[in-house]
């Protein structure tokens, strides 16, 4: 921080609180509502009010199946593809699906930033997918031999994740609605086991499947 003239020594404030400082510049290294007054020959000049905050960082905790955020002004809670969640604006958000999140985090100045990922495991997510309706997903066989099917008879897009047991996405991919099957050969998979993730609307399912043939 720093003014043009040199005429008399200017009186450096903080929060209300004259500083020793009497130089034309002044270090701010704490943060502060800072000013300066200026005397001339015949009245001074005030200069206006400036503030430095610290910089914050917004961080993600999760507690159970609840993620919570550092502390802010206000919130907004984003997905995988940093997606915006609609009516997610609380401190804390409980994720419907295992995937991938972040929130962004406002400040009292306005200022924001925005979280690392973190990836979220829910139990209420883990939906067995003989549970749905045949007429709108099928995938099939399990165990996997040599390729996997899935219809998509949704009629919208679905999002497909292959997951290890520890809950890490192999593979990601969208499925575009269609009456015909996609055959997924070729993904280089090893022998065992993973969870296979389908994502559509507000719905999300999880199923075991086992690999048997690591040549897919």
């Amino acid at each position: 921080m720093g003014f043009g003239c040199g005429c008399y020594p200017p009186k450096w404030y903080k929060d209300g609180v004259q500083l020793k400082d009497k130089g034309d510049t002044l270090k701010v290294t704490k943060p502060g509502d800072y000013k300066v007054i200026v005397p001339n020959n015949v009245c001074s000049d005030t200069s206006m009010v400036v503030s430095i905050r610290n910089k914050f960082i917004a961080s993600i905790t999760k507690s159970g199946d609840t993620l919570f955020s550092s502390k802010g002004f206000s919130y907004q809670w984003l997905g995988s593809s940093r997606k915006i969640i609609s009516d997610a604006t609380s401190s804390y958000f409980i994720p419907s699906c295992s995937g991938t999140y972040y929130v962004r985090v406002t400040d009292s100045s306005g200022c924001t930033q925005l979280s690392d990922s973190i990836h979220y495991v829910s139990s209420l997510s883990i939906h067995p997918l003989n549970q749905i309706n045949s007429k709108v997903l099928e995938v099939f066989p399990n165990p996997v031999n040599s390729q996997i099917s899935i219809y998509n008879k949704t009629g919208q897009t679905v999002l497909l994740n292959i997951k290890d047991v520890t809950g890490r996405t192999i593979i990601s991919w969208h499925l575009s609605p269609s009456l015909q099957a996609y055959q997924l050969a070729s993904l280089g998979l090893n022998i065992g086991v993973y969870w296979l993730q389908l994502v559509y609307g507000q719905f999300c399912a999880v199923e075991k499947i086992i690999v048997i043939n690591s040549r897919l």
